[in-house]
This record gives structure tokens, sequence and C-alpha cells, in this order.
């Protein structure tokens, strides 16, 4: 009985490290917003409203995180951890894409010191902890990593159109 509470008191624990992390990861991205402009063909000075919607999406991306886990937290279904294992997946294969383009552009990316420091070592631990406490399989979280490159990026562009619809 006290194995399995100290299994769930930790997991709540694990699951709500998910939307801090991501939070502080897109804290560092608005901050450093204009050094993107190394990845535009135009520079992001010269268009303001853009640092508006991206402050916008990241806060929308960060509270449908959120909402996922209070979600889970008080239903605490199979399928809403399997939710946050894709989502947690995208979020690793976005610090992954942040490594790449670091190295890619022999630069820093906004979000590379979060997805190097946190992002990236949480994800593999979280992962491996829900193996070895048969929350998932490995396959599973494979398959969370396919599927978290397929959607990353047509999330990220949908989360934007929606926030410039906001914003205008």
């Amino acid at each position: 009985m006290l194995e399995r509470f100290k299994t769930w008191s930790n997991s709540t624990l694990y699951i709500w490290l998910i939307p801090i992390l991501f939070a502080f990861h897109n804290a560092e991205e608005y901050y450093f917003f204009p050094e993107m402009k190394y990845f535009q063909p135009i520079r992001m000075e010269e268009n303001v409203g853009q640092k508006q919607y991206f402050f916008i999406a990241l806060c929308l991306l960060t509270s449908i995180v959120f909402l996922l886990v209070c979600i889970h937290s008080i239903f605490k279904k199979k399928v809403t951890l399997y939710i946050l294992l894709v989502i947690q997946a995208m979020i690793f294969m976005n610090g992954l894409f942040h490594i790449t383009g670091a190295i890619l552009t022999e630069r820093y990316v906004p979000g590379l010191v979060t997805a190097v420091i946190f992002i990236i070592p949480f994800s593999l631990f979280w992962f491996r902890k829900g193996i070895r406490n048969d929350w998932w399989e490995l396959k599973h979280v494979i398959v969370s990593c396919i599927a978290g490159v397929l959607l990353l990026f047509p999330v990220i562009v949908g989360i934007l159109l929606f926030s410039k619809m906001i914003v205008s």
C-alpha cells in the first residue's frame, strides 16, 4: 500500500513538472525572441506585432499543457496519461530541434539553454520512469516521439494563426 502511494505521489509530482518546465522553456524563447531574426526572411524588429502573436501563442500552448495536466490529475485515466506522453514527446522533439538549430546555425537559438538543462533530461527521465513503473512501454515512447515530430509544426503554426486571429 505504501509503495503504491509513493509511486502515485511521485508520478503526480513528475507530471506537474511538465507545464512548469515548459513554461520556463517558453519564457526563454519569448525573452530572446529577437534572436529569431536569423531564421526569418524579415527582421523581427520590423514587425513588432509578431512578438505579440508569439507571446499569445506561447501562453496558449503553456495553458493547454497545464489544462491537460489538470485533467489527468483529476481523472487519472490511462488515455490522459498517454495524451501527456505525446505532449511530452512533442516538447522533447522541440528541444532536439533547438539543439539541431544551434548546431546548424553555429549560434544560440532561443530556447536552447532550457532545452539542454531541463527539457531533454526531464523527458528522458520521465520516459524511463514511465517504462519502469509500467505506465507505458518503450514502443509507446517511440511512437509518441514520431507523433511529436509529425504534430509539432502543425500545432505551432495552428496556434500562431489562432493567436493572430485573437490579436487582429
